[in-house]
């Protein structure tokens, strides 16, 4: 599931202020991770959560937007295995 299933649940409607917050808490490298992903899809995400699942949806057929949530994916977990540490 992954980053994805946020984007495509009701949390994805905070979207930006996830955005904003990571920037608020100095966690520039999580915003501009999440933020790549938002503007791959468009730059923003619909309010909407059908809207929202039937844009991820879309685009989880493109290759690229395939390796950007795998790379994601990736940070996220490295990131988490090194604040356990």
């Amino acid at each position: 599931m992954g980053i994805s299933a946020f984007f495509a649940n009701s949390s994805g409607m905070l979207w930006e202020d996830t955005v904003n917050g990571f920037k608020l808490f100095k966690m520039k490298a999580y915003a501009d991770t999440l933020q790549k992903l938002i503007d791959y899809l468009g730059g923003s995400l619909p309010f909407d959560e059908e809207e929202r699942f039937d844009l991820v949806s879309r685009f989880l057929q493109d290759k690229g937007f395939k390796a950007l949530l795998t790379e994601t994916d990736s940070f996220v977990a490295k990131k988490k295995k090194v604040k356990r540490k």
